[in-house]
């Protein structure tokens, strides 16, 4: 017999507002949104949240693993929404754009049967605003602690920079280019590498400025997260691109920072 998923739809929310189960704290435990794929990236949110532990290894059920999303709220304005469990939760425009855009780039993935149960149909995504009850100061406290393990457990970490704006495909292609230098072994030809024209250098510099001055760059502990893992990804509303070696982005980081104190 197949496991499936709820059969919820948009037409079938309720109002009501949703209410979270609380979390064991003995087992480390956390949440972790279940996001349904759709065709189009415009179509409505809808998820249910699961709940797995760190130190009951509950997390390696998920045969997929799971995602931990970093981005910024924005202004505390909750005018997006997502349906969660059959209740409407409002969230911030920016976290909205962000699980569209991750759960688009999933939408071809291969569904596969095991042991009678689909997988594949969803995206697996830890991200606060949802995975926490805010409401609740213990729970977030709790929750922050564990913030460390977590990543370090994610299968991947997507990093959400916002809309594309101010040549930002540009920075990161540049960016990419950067944490993947062409390898060069002995007795091969020396790499030829391409010219620019000032206005070009240009471009390219004033898009990595614009691209660094974004408001995730802004936060505390965007080393942790670059440094947890050797590999992460950025995204904006285009695709997203897979940077190598984070120290590299943080190099660049602080020479746009020197250069603009000069």
């Amino acid at each position: 017999m197949q496991h499936s998923l709820p059969n919820t739809t948009a037409e079938s929310a309720v109002d009501h507002q949703f209410t979270y189960a609380p979390l064991d704290t003995t087992k480390s435990q956390f949440r972790i949104l279940r996001v349904r794929r759709a065709e189009e990236i415009s179509d409505p949110l809808i998820a249910e949240l699961t709940t797995v532990g760190l130190d009951d290894n509950t997390v390696a059920r998920l045969m997929y693993g799971f995602t931990a999303l970093s981005y910024t709220w924005g202004p505390p304005v909750f005018d997006g929404s997502i349906l969660l469990d059959g209740c409407k939760f409002p969230i911030t425009k920016s976290l909205e754009a962000a699980l569209r855009q991750l759960r688009f780039e999933y939408k071809d993935n291969a569904a596969i049967e095991i042991n009678g149960r689909i997988w594949g149909q969803e995206v697996y995504i830890c991200v606060d605003q949802i995975c926490i009850n805010q409401s609740d100061i213990d729970e977030r406290s709790d929750q922050v602690s564990l913030m460390r393990r977590i990543y370090k457990r994610a299968s991947s970490v997507q990093v959400w920079l916002g809309e594309e704006a101010n040549d930002s495909s540009l920075a990161i292609d540049l960016l990419s280019s950067l944490g993947a230098p062409p390898k060069h072994a002995p007795g091969e030809r020396s790499i030829e590498y391409p010219s620019f024209t000032e206005e070009a250098i240009m471009r390219h510099w004033n898009a990595l400025r614009a691209f660094f001055k974004r408001p995730w760059w802004e936060r505390v502990w965007i080393r942790s997260v670059i440094c947890l893992r050797t590999e992460y990804q950025t995204m904006t509303n285009i695709v997203p691109v897979s940077i190598q070696a984070g120290d590299r982005s943080l190099h660049a980081h602080q020479a746009v920072l020197r250069e603009q104190e000069l």
